[in-house]
């Protein structure tokens, strides 16, 4: 905009010029005055389409509009666009100092002219160099300031970007988790399940093949179990036992139930559920979160512990604002500070109290080498 309307200025006062040039019979002013003003537009047309370096265009329109004010004192308000344009190429001190130079030259050149020095002379040039320093730094200062913003903008939609994608990373990290701790509490538990199953008929086959065929049955029955455990998890549903399709809309108690009698059933040790009275109504993810526990727990007790008696106690506080599922063993116990020794029992309790802890829960564990082991996940009441 800046610049059309420069543009503009110039023609329409160098036009100006020419047009009110002082006429002398025989003086040849009108020819030089055409001239000159003729030069001026062509060097600011050059500089314009960039066809000529910036300092030979200014120095041409300096020298060009220099003879046109000696020719036509009204070529003088030409100064006032070249102050603009002299500031524009030279954005540095050297621009002030060159509009100076040509407020200097306008006044020489007027009182030359004129064969007079006056106020209005050096009122007229100042007041329209002080103009276009004051307008011209404005402009730059904006236009620094929008780029400042721009680069600030351009920054933060990178920044944005880095957060979106490490926002995607840390999702996919925590699916992969959820898969894991998923995978761990159901199907491995049944596939470890499986292969006690088979191999104890395997062992018992010689001797007791009525023996034999029921473990293959209850091997069988947890294969089945397993394969709806794993369509549940492709669709993302609850877990098996309090999934709708569950009999009669199976309840966290009932589950565990289940649990403890298949546990029982298949070789592991004597397992009993304790249900406290008074247990307040638990939303779904609430009891999913406890059954996942329960599965986990109860499967490190049948793979580690050779215990003979298995507790799950379901107990509330006494403002039922939090619910707590203790998984007891009297097995042979370990070392809860010694390193893990592996993916086992390490790694279930790992997803265990991850689990519990993105629910707003927490997992304590106590054990110690031949005393049992009790494994307590504790989580807050929401509204069923």
């Amino acid at each position: 905009m800046i610049r059309w309307a420069t543009s503009a200025l110039v023609v329409f006062l160098t036009f100006f010029a020419v047009v009110t040039t002082p006429h002398a019979p025989g003086s040849g002013w009108h020819a030089s005055a055409f001239v000159s003003a003729a030069a001026l537009l062509a060097s600011f047309a050059a500089g314009l389409a960039r066809k000529v370096p910036s300092g030979v265009w200014l120095t041409a329109m300096l020298a060009s509009w220099c003879w046109l004010t000696l020719v036509s004192p009204n070529a003088a308000f030409i100064a006032f666009p070249l102050y603009f344009i002299e500031l524009y190429l030279l954005r540095s001190r050297v621009g002030i100092v060159v509009v100076g130079l040509t407020f200097a030259a306008t006044v020489a050149l007027l009182a030359w002219r004129n064969g007079a020095f006056s106020v209005g002379i050096v009122l007229g040039p100042l007041l329209g160099a002080g103009f276009a320093v004051v307008a011209m730094r404005s402009f730059q200062a904006l236009g620094d300031e929008a780029e400042r913003r721009q680069a600030l903008l351009d920054e933060l939609e990178g920044t944005r970007a880095e957060l979106l994608e490490a926002e995607r990373r840390a999702g996919r990290l925590e699916e992969r988790e959820r898969l894991a701790a998923e995978i761990h509490d159901t199907l491995a538990q049944g596939f470890t399940s499986i292969q006690l199953l088979l191999s104890t008929a395997q062992r018992v086959l010689p001797t007791d093949l009525t023996a034999a065929a029921g473990l293959v049955d209850q091997a069988r029955s947890t294969a089945a179990e397993n394969l709806t455990e794993a369509r549940q998890l492709v669709a993302g549903m609850a877990p098996t036992d309090l999934a709708p399709t569950a009999p009669a809309h199976s309840t966290l108690a009932d589950a565990l139930r289940r649990l403890a009698g298949n546990t029982t059933a298949r070789g592991g040790p004597a397992t009993t559920v304790d249900v406290a009275d008074g247990m307040p109504a638990l939303d779904v993810a609430t009891q999913a979160v406890l059954v996942r526990v329960a599965q986990s727990a109860v499967a490190n007790v049948v793979q580690h512990a050779d215990a003979d008696q298995l507790v799950l106690a379901l107990s509330t506080d006494d403002d039922r604002s939090q619910v707590s599922l203790a998984v007891t063993d009297d097995g042979r116990g370990f070392d809860v500070d010694a390193p893990s020794p592996g993916q086992g029992r390490g790694f279930g309790l790992g997803l265990m109290r991850r689990r519990v802890e993105q629910a707003g829960g927490s997992l304590t564990v106590s054990s110690t080498p031949g005393g049992g082991t009790a494994v307590t996940a504790t989580l807050p009441v929401s509204s069923a």
